[in-house]
């Protein structure tokens, strides 16, 4: 279980801006939760302080009853490595490592085994299986989405979080995108999805937009 509890960010350098306040949500399992709202509204820090990134100003973070800013630093790293999976707007590989090798050093991370032989049919199944030994910087904006997929997929965390998951991609990886967390949704994940994608939020059980600073359901 996944909660907030009346959250507030602050940013404090120069000019004080507040993007959220005094927001709270419930992340129900095998469900997916869709946030919309014009750029600039708060959405990618509310996703950051969900995901045990960004401190709140004010209010908590539970992860399975737990008060995740209470706990110590191998806790919280222990809970963002096993718990949490993480599908940003920029993607976060090891520049030094091929993209086979940050599938297998991200699934050894979450206390994952897995072989040469399950890296490529992850690939595989993503249309990047000839990128295995590639370096990050050489796949395309689109490419390293679905290696960041298939590094969640090696991981099998229990909560996805995405930022404009479908942003750099055609229409045809779009929707084996979708159908990714739809299949993650079957599995029992509990997936936050935020975009300005219409067809992304049309995959939302529970669907919000951030508005004046807050949390609305639609």
């Amino acid at each position: 279980m996944l909660e907030v509890e009346n959250i507030t960010k602050t940013f404090t350098t120069g000019e004080l801006v507040t993007p959220i306040e005094n927001v709270s949500l419930k992340v129900k399992e095998g469900r997916i939760t869709t946030i919309s709202g014009e750029s600039g509204t708060g959405k990618s820090t509310f996703l950051m302080v969900l995901g045990g990134l960004l401190q709140p100003t004010e209010g908590r973070l539970l992860v399975d009853g737990k008060d995740f800013w209470t706990l110590d630093d191998k806790e919280k790293s222990k809970i963002r490595a096993t718990e949490f999976g993480y599908l940003f707007q920029s993607s976060v590989m090891i520049k030094a490592l091929t993209i086979g090798e940050n599938i297998q050093f991200a699934s050894e991370i979450a206390g994952r085994k897995i072989d040469r032989k399950e890296i490529l049919a992850l690939l595989n199944d993503l249309g990047i299986e000839d990128k295995i030994n590639s370096l990050p910087h050489t796949l395309s904006g689109g490419q390293r989405r679905r290696a960041m997929l298939a590094i969640n997929y090696g991981r099998n965390p229990k909560i996805i979080i995405a930022d404009e998951p479908t942003n750099d991609l055609d229409e045809h990886w779009k929707k084996r995108t979708l159908k990714v967390f739809e299949d993650w949704k079957q599995e029992g994940k509990s997936i936050i999805l935020a975009s300005h994608d219409p067809e992304v939020e049309s995959l939302g059980d529970i669907k919000y937009i951030i508005k004046n600073k807050t949390l609305i359901e639609k």
